[in-house]
């Protein structure tokens, strides 16, 4: 090592500009590994190390081709898999683009998480703007996902690096098999860490959302709605619209799948609760429709009474004259019921006369009127009262 401190010296002392004298130091230090033992290899690294120049960069990509030219002993030498280990975690300190390549190579031929999760960090940093790497990890994911599905565990702590990896890249194309692996079934840990990847994706990350719901199967419908009502990263507006879409699809989506009706069917619940929230008046002729669909789901015992309940509140929040119409048409309907003399239900009735005064439009006042006249409980009759007083 004398010998190396003294080369080293000597090629300081000999260059004239500082950027030289770097240069020299990278080329001695090259020099040096190429005839070094391994032993000696290692500490070769960690006095390279004290240079945080980039410039040091060649030297780890040198270091790291040797590791893959002798990737056969990777399993068996502690002293490679050292070597291994700290050459990654001075690519990615340095930066060191050109190295890309060559880790991608080190995670496919080795699978000790002692290896490949340094590779995949170092990865997250000299793979930004870079589409091949961006593809090779998309990949990778959609991999483990595969062996997931297929009954195979992959390692979950390299599974976490890759998906945070991708997240921090943060390239859109990385949206679509992230989101699988939300939905994949994994443990709460990489749910966790994979709803935070998709929240650092660039580009337009509510029509991301919005393909999934219209062109996934029934469960990543789903799933897509209950991420874009949970991020932070969307707007209220945004969450909205997304909830619209949802809607849209919810309503015209058919399968013969019992338990994918079942899916939609909470789906649209989900939507129709966003929507009455945000008072998304756009919204008003779906709400309209999903009132009529949840309707006759409750009357067939497919729906239960807090999804009609909801669909009810979504059109009072709506405000508009559609609006008002559907909720008068039911209440028609109900009347109907309760003169022929069966008995009305408490909550529903309450609950479409209230929102009919929230509404105030006069297209209800013959029908509300008429509810004073049947045999509703008092709290529907003095609810009926006072909608009477706010129509106009």
């Amino acid at each position: 090592m004398k010998k190396l401190f003294l080369g080293i010296a000597l090629a300081a002392c000999l260059s004239g500009t500082f950027a030289q004298e770097r240069e020299s130091v990278v080329e001695v230090y090259r020099r040096n590994f190429v005839r070094a033992s391994l032993p000696t290899k290692l500490d070769l690294l960690k006095e390279a190390a004290g240079y945080t120049d980039e410039n040091m960069g060649p030297l780890y990509g040198q270091s790291l081709q040797f590791v893959l030219d002798n990737s056969s002993l990777l399993a068996t030498d502690s002293v490679l898999r050292e070597i291994a280990t700290f050459t990654v975690r001075r690519i990615e300190a340095t930066k060191y683009l050109e190295a890309a390549p060559n880790l991608i190579r080190l995670f496919h031929v080795y699978t000790e998480a002692g290896v490949r999760i340094p590779a995949m960090s170092a990865l997250a940093v000299v793979g930004a703007g870079n589409a091949t790497v961006v593809l090779e990890l998309n990949e990778i994911l959609a991999t483990f996902n595969a062996l997931h599905r297929s009954g195979s565990e992959p390692d979950q702590s390299v599974l976490g690096a890759t998906v945070d990896a991708l997240g921090k890249l943060g390239d859109g194309s990385s949206f679509g098999v992230l989101f699988s692996t939300l939905t994949t079934g994994y443990q709460e840990s990489i749910r966790k860490r994979t709803s935070e990847a998709l929240s650092s994706l660039k580009g337009d990350y509510r029509a991301s959302i919005i393909r999934v719901i219209e062109s996934n199967p029934p469960a990543e419908k789903a799933a897509a709605l209950k991420l874009a009502l949970e991020t932070t990263k969307l707007s209220s507006d945004d969450r909205a619209t997304v909830a619209e879409s949802a809607l849209r699809v919810a309503l015209t989506f058919s399968t013969p799948s019992f338990a994918d009706q079942s899916v939609i069917r909470n789906m649209r619940y989900e939507a129709v609760t966003e929507l009455t929230r945000a008072k998304w008046v756009k919204a008003t002729p779906l709400a309209v429709r999903n009132l009529r669909e949840t309707i006759t789901d409750y009357a067939r015992g497919n729906a239960p009474k807090y999804a009609l309940l909801e669909a009810v509140a979504c059109l009072g929040a709506m405000g508009t004259n559609d609006a008002a119409q559907a909720l008068t048409l039911y209440l028609e309907a109900l009347n109907a019921e309760t003169e022929r003399g069966k008995a009305p239900d408490e909550q529903i009735a309450l609950a479409v006369v209230m929102n009919l005064g929230i509404i105030g439009d006069k297209i209800a006042y013959d029908d509300v009127l008429y509810m004073g006249y049947l045999q509703y409980p008092d709290s529907v009759k003095r609810a009926a009262r006072d909608a009477l007083s706010k129509l106009r």
